[in-house]
């Protein structure tokens, strides 16, 4: 990962800002069968705090979830745990400018909670959808008791939903390029004081 411009005492010199180390199992590729999956991460070194689950050592557990498939049409795939958004291009783990930008401090970087998803076949494209729910919009306040922000416990959850689509052989050199949307809705950042 990159080093923040604002941070002086890691400029001008060789910098190892986190290593990552996971264990996992991902889903079976046929989605005519049941399959099950799970996935643990965890960052040790300074760009450890960015989590949410971060210790004063500068160690902090970026996934850990498991993933589920019923052999509905396609596979319709389940995942409930600790799990990173579904929205932003600038993420933790793929960051290709030098610094983050604004985006980055707007965006979600975890959830806590459940998320759903389903590939369609559109003759060679391929349709994704996401729908997710989970305890909180913005991963600062990820475990924190509503009563704590003196909010509602529904007022604490976040609603999440996004698309992919990703591109066939048929479009030449454009194949695999994947475009995305998505929304998270949840507590407002000014109304968590």
């Amino acid at each position: 990962d990159l080093i923040e411009v604002s941070d002086a005492a890691a400029q001008n010199g060789f910098n190892l800002n986190a290593v990552k180390i996971g264990v996992g199992k991902a889903l079976e590729e046929d989605a005519s069968v049941w399959a099950a999956g799970y996935q643990a991460d965890v960052v040790f070194g300074d760009i450890a705090s960015i989590y949410y689950a971060a210790s004063n050592n500068n160690v902090a557990l970026q996934n850990a979830y498991v993933d589920l498939r019923a052999p509905i049409g396609n596979g319709l795939d389940f995942r409930f745990g600790l799990f990173q958004t579904i929205v932003g291009y600038e993420s933790d783990d793929a960051n290709p400018n030098f610094s983050h930008s604004y985006g980055w401090e707007i965006e979600p970087t975890q959830h806590v909670g459940g998320l759903v998803s389903y590939h369609f076949d559109l003759n060679d494209w391929i349709l994704g959808a996401y729908a997710g729910i989970a305890n909180t919009y913005n991963s600062a306040f990820t475990n924190e008791r509503a009563a704590d922000r003196g909010f509602s416990s529904s007022a604490r959850l976040a609603y999440m939903g996004a698309l992919n689509l990703v591109f066939p052989e048929s479009t030449g050199f454009l194949e695999g390029t994947e475009i995305y949307g998505g929304i998270i809705s949840g507590v407002d950042t000014a109304a968590r004081g």
